[in-house]
């Protein structure tokens, strides 16, 4: 499985090192939404002018028909490795009767499929090194917002400088934004063949954003100015400032303890031993005889999760321990997914389920909680479990440290070092700080 995985993942990396984007196809999501029109591949209402085969060990029957369907109004289909022998999971012949049509090219690596999409694709970007050749450490992201083009281009090499050449499909104003600073600036671009070109330098691992107003003129590069040039003006400096390596910050997020682990029971039953919250669920499936989550298999779960199972409505609670050694002065929060299917109570306090509010993402709820109790605290979760449930981690969020050692709520630091701070209370912490000093 490996195996196949990391050549799925070399094609696909291959791929976006030649700088064209792609989508994945889901042979599930093709057979309800896929059909050809013309020499036009259409997913719903998105459309494709080529598709790439990647070595494949099965493949379904209405995949075979929609790309013969293709294939006869002369689209182009470029495989990679051998047609698949196995259709709908049986040996079959079925495959081979694309071979017939001369727009089924098959391609030996990726020099050649390079060619390929030159010859039948538009490029919309293309990063080239001194060399001439597609900058192979480089990838990119593009959007379109309100009329305007957007490239966010991204050096992977996190070791080496590249100069690199880079031509965006378009016409008008370029501009790069600064996304530390919000700094905008033109940059005046040679136009050539519906391309504006540039040349820029990328640190390791450095990146640049940037946005193209078809409806705006150039920018114009400005006169050389040597007077300014040669010019020095020396400035007394009006004072020195150090911060660090110790300082006052401010967290730009609330602090986040991760409950990971949890006991089980049954109707009231006995306590499972304390575990991992994803291994109580890979054994509450298999005692409800129920498929485990973490293997989709064919078909994918969406198909099959959402049907009825002999076992749906077993009362099942969760109990998840954590430790307050400083109960926090301000309101501290649960966040929980899909809490309206939980029954939740707190050192036996029962708490609402009503949301008030979201953290992060729209699924992931807020939930207030009582004043927590000094040393342990109890929060229990029971719902009537149900084969469509995926049961993942929650947390505990609000002002307050981490002890790194035992997981313990405390209070926070007043300064950080300079740093790694998730030893120095916010060891599950993903938001930013703010270094904070008098000057």
């Amino acid at each position: 499985v490996q195996k196949i995985s990391d050549e799925f993942q070399a094609i696909a990396d291959g791929i976006l090192g030649l700088h064209y984007d792609y989508d994945l196809g889901d042979e599930l999501i093709l057979k309800d939404y896929g059909k050809v029109e013309g020499t036009k591949f259409f997913v719903n209402r998105a459309q494709y002018k080529v598709i790439i085969l990647p070595p494949m060990r099965n493949i379904e029957s209405s995949t075979v028909e929609l790309l013969e369907d293709f294939l006869k109004q002369g689209g182009k289909v470029f495989v990679i490795g051998p047609l698949s022998d196995t259709v709908d999971g049986q040996k079959s012949q079925e495959c081979k009767r694309l071979s017939k049509y001369k727009e089924l090219i098959e391609v030996e690596n990726l020099s050649k499929l390079a060619q390929l999409l030159e010859e039948n694709l538009e490029r919309e970007i293309s990063i080239k090194e001194k060399n001439a050749l597609q900058a192979p450490s480089f990838i990119y992201i593009e959007r379109e917002i309100d009329g305007k083009k957007i490239f966010f281009v991204v050096n992977l090499d996190k070791e080496t400088a590249h100069k690199v050449d880079i031509s965006f499909k378009s016409e008008g104003r370029l501009e790069e934004w600064n996304a530390l600073t919000g700094e905008i600036s033109g940059i005046p671009a040679r136009k050539d063949n519906g391309y504006l070109s540039i040349s820029a330098s990328f640190g390791p691992a450095g990146s640049r954003l940037y946005v193209i107003d078809p409806k705006r003129e150039a920018a114009i590069e400005a006169p050389f100015n040597k007077d300014e040039f040669f010019t020095i003006q020396w400035r007394k400096p009006s004072g020195v400032a150090f911060i660090g390596p110790c300082t006052q910050f401010k967290r730009t997020d609330p602090n986040v303890l991760t409950l990971d682990r949890a006991s089980y029971c049954f109707s009231n039953k006995n306590w499972s031993k304390e575990m991992p919250i994803w291994k109580a669920q890979k054994e509450i499936r298999e005692k409800l005889n129920m498929r485990p989550i973490y293997i989709n298999g064919i078909p994918q779960r969406y198909l099959w999760c959402k049907k009825p199972h002999p076992n749906d409505g077993k009362p099942l609670s969760f109990r998840i321990m954590f430790s307050v050694d400083d109960i926090p002065e301000k309101p501290v929060y649960l966040v929980l997914e899909e809490a309206e299917n939980f029954d939740i109570r707190v050192n036996n306090q029962t708490v609402s389920s009503e949301p008030i509010g979201w953290y992060l993402d729209r699924s992931f709820d807020k939930i207030s909680l009582p004043i927590l109790r000094e040393g342990m605290n109890e929060l229990i979760l029971s719902c009537e479990y149900k084969n469509r449930m995926e049961i993942e981690d929650c947390f505990l969020i609000g002002d307050f440290g981490i002890d790194i050692h035992t997981r313990s709520i405390t209070k926070e630091p007043k300064k950080l070092h300079f740093g790694d701070w998730t030893s120095q209370g916010y060891p599950h912490y993903a938001g930013g700080m703010i270094y904070k000093e008098k000057v």
